[in-house]
């Protein structure tokens, strides 16, 4: 079992293509609590992770007026999502290990809106996506340093994401 929190606090800057800045230091915050639970299995030297899970978030922000007194107002940023899928990563033995995962995802919340000077704007929010990772861990030192490489691509109706990251950690 995983359990996860998050918490984030944020200040953007909004600009249009058309009439510039709109809004500079709007404030905002995020929390994010998720649990995944899976159980592994190793078959010759291949190790399978059947899992599911589910993640709660919020993201709010403060009202504000724009540049050109339209006054805004987020008023519906909670996310209900759940997910199933199987992780495989062979064994890391040689000091390299490779792994990859397809997940399923649902989400269940449907409330996304923003209010522009008292007109209620709606974001079509895809119920269904399919998420593949592919990724890479070289370990050395023992195991006190690490090198880990990401990629992501997921899809949902007419919309798509992707995404990716590499991190080097050590432990002294």
């Amino acid at each position: 079992m995983d359990l996860q929190a998050e918490w984030t606090w944020y200040e953007a800057d909004m600009t249009s293509s058309v009439r510039g800045a709109l809004k500079g230091g709007a404030s905002g915050r995020g929390h994010a609590v998720g649990m995944e639970v899976g159980r592994r299995t190793v078959a010759g030297g291949v190790v399978l992770t059947p899992r599911v899970g589910m993640t709660r978030s919020t993201v709010s922000m403060n009202d504000f007026s724009d540049a050109v007194g339209a006054s805004v107002s987020l008023t519906g940023g909670r996310s209900l999502k759940g997910r199933a899928g199987i992780g495989v990563a062979t064994d890391a033995a040689s000091g390299i290990r490779m792994f990859g995962s397809v997940d399923a995802e649902r989400e269940f919340s449907k409330d996304r809106k923003v209010t522009v000077s008292g007109t209620e704007l709606r974001s079509i929010v895809e119920p269904m996506w399919v998420r593949l990772k592919l990724g890479g861990v070289h370990a050395w030192g023992d195991g006190r340093y690490a090198l880990r490489g990401a990629a992501s691509w997921a899809t949902g109706g007419d919309s798509y994401e992707f995404g990716g990251g590499i991190d080097l950690t050590a432990q002294f």
